[in-house]
């Protein structure tokens, strides 16, 4: 470490010579690199992606097999066509996604139609004719095109989804499980993983612009499947235009309607429970609400020889009631019999419900006036889950002007109680696409998405939408009123969109791309809870009544127990917890704090890009792309505002920024800054070549990052609040810009065609990506506190590195067989190391770094059916492996106030030196059976248009470490696996062959109701706090012992069952109701096109 502090985190400006002469070449490479795209003409954009295919061939002689130069090609119903050139062969640029009609023609040669000519994105359709001569005039011969099952221009994985490919799997109405189906896809709790990426890895287009969110690096994936023309998803490597992503690619291509079209999907399911056993707050939920209903002595369900519940008359005895020394209620009135007793316990958990109304003083939401608050509602209480989503489109001027609107809801009920009953997400869509010359055409697109959930703790922009993540909020001691952290999160964005495509020649076009758009995200809470108020009576009978500050006195003489509105709305300090402190009544343990967020992004995204079919056998194309973003970040956590009118006036960025606004409350990691002017894109040049033999993609990206200044706050006085700490680190951060990230990227992708009816094919590429708003600026502190994190604006972009090799084989014309080895290299992945800046303190910041490296693979098997009248399907298995480990400076002191010297992290344990993980594999099948509609003759409108659909998922269950005795032999070794998860899900339907093709439809999940595990967090399962007495982890062991895992007299472990498995309820959780999701739940539906 050179003298001075802070070097090795804020590298000065000057002094190195060498750096300099890397960062020279570095550039001149990108001047090199930029003039070849610009010699193509080049463009500007935020991830320019292909949206478009091609269409190419030869025309030949029927009679001689020679060449037919002059022939002409049009494609039926557009302005789009070619020439054959001397050799007969054609191509088609620029053909949207879509299925045609093509005509070839030429003077004394009978014309030849192919129809049902399959174009999808980034593909080669090959489509030869071969014309005969006539002499007379005759009817042009019409011939239903095939689409080849082996895609020999296909270097890389990837799949293609039509709408109907889609709609065909039975999951539900999210595009994403719909995704999730395709083998190396899969979900987690809240979106997509591709081959052990997650959605921060993972880019979402529409219509070739990026969805990408800044902030967190997720993108938005909630659109509309009936506006949905195709879908192409790379898992693969993928082509050098490809930017910011890792680990895949969704290209999402919506309809551009020729002729007036409208869609739509309704579904409807009623409400019941989402989780096996008995209903949360019912008297059959025995551990939390049921045992409490008896007066006497209980039976001994846990087999633990003692009552589950003493009974109220014991309790009322034991707890002095008697003797009047039992208390409750704001003024301490005394309880005076054992049905009292039980009656304010009742009280205190009962269901708090209403319509959140300025005359019902519940609120306020940031949504529709009426929308409900409920508290310790049961599933079956609540509002059915509904989604609906139509699409209506078509031209306005023929070949002219056309339009696509679409607008999309999901409302669905949480699995528990949440800050919110339901989780809403509503998307709304709008295209308007201009070709004012054959040549030229201008889209302008709008996207509106407004989503609300739950969330707990102060979370970037996210909330529960999976009951895993929604049982990692739920603590026994909350679930009859939720943590003093919990809120409800409201996300509200914009984007509009615009792209111009301009074909200069048959053979050269080029596409300008602009999206700009703001994300709002903002929290809300139930109301505050009237502490100390007078709401209930309790009299010595069990009657409950309600009273006011003018009435309760009468009642308090008449031997009443006067309680306040607790647990309806939300508390701060101090918690609060139930007659017989079991539960808690809101509010929390310490510093309790409601968790907020008030932040928005901006985005602008630009992208240029040209191809130019230059020769028949070489397709060139050349683009840049440009990135910006403004974020504005307020989130953390509020500890003492009392007065909601402050609420709403305090927590506004443009008052945060004020220190004066700031006394009124404490605050605890809270993030309160701005980035302003980032940059990031690249440049890139890839080379389509296509020969009869091979098939090679090449290109090569340069990828660029230019990360922003630290920016002050307004008048903020960091000494006041945030600490000495705060003061030197922002003051060394912002004495300089951090230098610009360079990254070349090579990619190459060969398909090598064996036979007519097979291919080998291999990729290989760098894709390099920018490190998330959170690592490289987060500052994270308090009112009176330390600054606890710090981002790190000096990060190198994170890099893998991926190869791929992949087999693929048409059988009898039917049968599609996909085998892919892959394997993923990563690189500078991020981590948080610890920053001491003082020694006379002690304290230390969370830094970030770059000092995490991973690799990553696996194999995947899949055999499709994807043609057939009655019967089509898949299978498929994938196995994949991760290794991780920790490389990086675990303290790093600064050297003018501490002597010690800074130290590098290897590995934190043995696990870390040699990392341990246990493959998951995945089975996935899926079958569709259908009747054409014309199917039985006279009978065809009973035996026609039906559709049975299957989708089953088996995957082994997670590993973990059991080590009751903690045995050394035992230690860092993941011995016990849960039992797989199973899914299986189908829908039955039915076609009218009538207007619009209506299909009503049923849809089942889980109709063999096989029970999975929620969560393999034990903590949450078994903690039994409700029990008033053992620990989780005893429980749980219990639990395994039953299962025969248990420590023999020579003091080895024995293995037993996996654990999943359902037992005697003596040793299962008593948390049932959150050890298994998803019991049989019935969707109805109706869908139409037209």
């Amino acid at each position: 470490m050179s003298q001075g502090g802070f070097s090795l985190i804020f590298p000065k400006a000057g002094g190195r010579k060498h750096k300099e002469e890397f960062m020279y070449r570095f550039r001149a490479g990108f001047i090199a690199l930029l003039a070849i795209a610009l010699g193509f003409g080049l463009t500007y954009q935020a991830d320019a992606q292909t949206t478009t295919g091609k269409i190419s061939g030869r025309i030949t002689d029927s009679g001689t097999g020679e060449p037919l130069p002059g022939a002409n090609v049009v494609i039926v119903g557009t302005r789009m066509g070619a020439t054959a050139d001397v050799n007969g062969e054609y191509f088609i640029i620029r053909v949207n996604p879509g299925v045609y009609e093509v005509t070839a023609s030429l003077v004394g040669y009978r014309a030849v139609t192919q129809r049902d000519v399959a174009v999808s994105i980034d593909r080669t359709t090959p489509l030869n004719f071969s014309l005969g001569e006539t002499t007379a005039e005759l009817a042009e011969i019409t011939v239903t095109a095939e689409r080849p099952p082996v895609e020999m221009d296909v270097s890389y994985t990837q799949v293609i989804m039509s709408a109907k490919e889609i709609e065909a799997p039975p999951v539900g109405p999210r595009l994403r499980d719909a995704f999730a189906t395709q083998v190396g896809i899969d979900t987690d709790s809240w979106g997509l993983n591709i081959r052990g990426g997650n959605e921060t890895e993972i880019v979402y287009m529409v219509d070739g612009v990026s969805m990408k969110d800044s902030r967190d690096s997720r993108p938005y994936s909630s659109f509309s499947k009936t506006a949905l023309q195709e879908v192409q998803i790379l898992k693969g490597g993928f082509n050098a235009e490809y930017g910011d992503v890792r680990s895949g690619v969704i290209n999402v291509v919506n309809r551009e309607p020729r002729a007036w079209t409208t869609a739509g999907d309704l579904r409807w399911s009623p409400a019941a429970n989402k989780y096996f056993g008995p209903t949360m707050y019912s008297t059959d939920n025995w551990w939390d609400v049921g045992r409490f209903q008896s007066m006497s002595p209980t039976a001994d369900r846990d087999g633990d020889g003692n009552p589950d519940f003493a009974g109220w008359n014991n309790i009322f005895a034991d707890r002095g009631g008697p003797a009047g020394e039992w208390k409750a209620g704001p003024f301490e009135d005394v309880i005076s019999t054992p049905q009292q007793a039980k009656g304010i316990w009742d009280f205190q958990h009962r269901k708090v419900g209403g319509i959140a109304t300025e005359a019902s003083g519940i609120g306020p939401f940031p949504q529709d006036e009426d929308y409900p608050y409920q508290q310790n509602f049961d599933a079956t209480d609540r509002d059915a889950d509904y989604t609906y989503d139509v699409t209506v489109g078509g031209p306005l001027v023929q070949d002219k002007v056309s339009f696509l609107l679409s607008t999309r809801r999901e409302k669905s009920a949480y699995t528990w109680t949440m800050a919110v009953p339901n989780y809403r997400d509503d998307t709304w869509q709008a295209k308007a696409i201009f070709t004012p010359t054959a040549t030229t055409k201008l889209s302008l697109g709008f996207l509106k998405g407004w989503s609300q959930g739950a969330k707990y703790g102060n979370f970037l922009g996210t909330f529960a939408r999976t009951p895993a993540f929604e049982v990692s909020n739920l603590r026994t001691r909350n679930i009859f009123a939720m943590g003093s952290g919990s809120n409800i999160e409201t996300i509200d964005r914009r984007y509009g969109t615009l792209t111009w495509t301009h074909t200069l020649s048959p053979r050269t076009f080029y596409n300008l791309s602009v999206r700009v758009g703001k994300a709002d995200f903002e929290a809300s809470w139930q109301p505050l809870q009237k502490r100390g108020v007078p709401a209930a009576a309790v009299y010595p009978d069990g009657r409950v009544e309600e009273v006011t500050e003018s009435s309760y006195q009468a009642a308090q003489a008449a031997g009443a127990v006067i309680l306040d509105e607790g647990p309806k709305g939300f508390t701060y300090k101090p918690g609060t917890f139930d007659l017989l402190g079991a539960y808690r009544m809101r509010g929390g343990d310490g510093n309790p704090a409601r968790s907020g967020d008030w932040s928005y992004t901006w985005e602008d995204d630009y992208t240029f890009d040209i191809t130019s079919q230059v020769t028949p056998n070489h397709q060139i194309k050349a683009g840049v792309q440009v990135h910006h973003f403004f974020l504005r970040e307020v989130r953390g956590f509020a500890s003492s505002v009392q007065d909601p009118s402050l609420e709403d006036v305090n927590f506004r960025p443009g008052n945060i920024d004020d220190p004066a606004n700031m006394e009124v409350t404490d605050t605890a990691d809270f993030h309160n800054y701005w980035v302003r002017t980032p940059l990031y894109g690249g440049v890139f040049l890839q080379d389509r070549m296509e020969y009869r033999q091979i098939v090679v993609n090449a290109g090569l990206r340069l990828d660029f990052h230019r990360p922003d200044k630290y920016f002050d706050i307004p008048n903020e006085v960091h000494a006041e609040w945030m600490g000495s700490n705060a003061v030197l680190l922002y003051s060394k951060a912002e004495a300089i810009r951090p230098p610009t990230k360079w990254k070349v990227s090579p990619r190459v992708g060969i398909s090598h065609p064996i036979t007519a009816e097979s291919k080998l094919f291999f990729n290989y590429g760098h894709f390099a990506q920018i490190p998330t708003s959170v690592d490289l600026y987060q500052t994270q502190s308090g009112l009176g506190e330390p600054l606890e994190q710090f981002g790190n604006p000096w990060l190198d972009m994170p890099v893998t590195i991926a190869y791929e090799l992949g087999y693929e084989r048409n059988f009898a014309n039917q049968y599609l067989f996909n085998g892919t080895v892959f394997f993923k290299d990563i690189e500078k992945d991020t981590e948080r190391g610890r920053v001491y800046i003082q020694n006379t303190t002690g304290r230390s910041t969370r830094f970030h770094m770059n000092g995490n490296v991973k690799d990553t693979r696996g194999f995947e098997l899949s055999v499709r059916k994807a043609r057939g009248q009655f019967v089509t399907g898949f299978l498929s298995y994938e196995f994949r492996a991760e290794r991780k480990r920790i490389v990086r400076w675990e303290r790093i002191y600064d050297v003018q106030t501490v002597s010690t010297a800074p130290f590098r992290l290897i590995e934190r344990s043995p696990a870390g030196a040699n990392p341990r993980f246990k493959a998951r594999p995945i089975l996935k099948f899926g079958l569709n059976f259908r009747t054409p509609l014309d199917y039985g003759g006279e009978q065809r409108m009973l035996k026609g248009g039906w559709e049975a659909n299957l989708y089953y998922r088996h995957q082994a269950g997670s590993w973990f470490n059991y080590n009751p005795s903690n045995d050394v032999a035992l230690r860092s070794l993941d011995n016990a696996q849960w039992q797989a998860t199973r899914l299986l899900d189908l829908r039955f339907a039915k076609m009218f062959d009538v207007k619009m093709a209506p299909t009503v439809y049923l849809e089942i999940r889980n109709p063999l109701n096989f029970k999975n595990v929620t969560t393999t967090s034990t903590s949450r399962i078994w903690d039994t706090r409700s029990h008033l007495g053992t620990s989780s982890g005893n429980n749980f062991k219990k639990y395994m012992e039953a299962l025969g895992w248990t420590v023999d007299a020579s003091g080895n472990l024995q293995e037993g069952d996996k654990p999943g498995k359902e037992l005697d309820e003596s040793v299962m959780s008593q948390r049932s109701y959150l050890f298994y999701v998803n019991p049989r739940d019935i969707h109805l539906g109706v869908r139409w096109s037209f």
